[in-house]
């Protein structure tokens, strides 16, 4: 789960992570409660992503793709 979880958050296909600006999946907006049951939505993914994220960068989302279901 750690590894699918750091690979999701590192494809640049779904998530564009700098240091200063975020663009992540819907996801992390429709579940922000359970991605911040210990910390913040920046918290969890500072604990995957492979770029050190600023505590305090404006979250950004992407739409989601509803093809990704097909």
């Amino acid at each position: 789960m750690e590894q699918v979880a750091k690979e999701f958050i590192n494809d640049k296909t779904k998530n564009s992570i700098t240091g200063t600006a975020l663009n992540v999946s819907e996801i992390f907006k429709w579940f922000a409660e359970d991605f911040s049951k210990n910390g913040t939505v920046v918290d969890f993914l500072n604990k995957y992503a492979s770029i050190k994220i600023n505590e305090k960068v404006v979250l950004n989302y992407k739409d989601y793709n509803w093809s990704l279901n097909k």
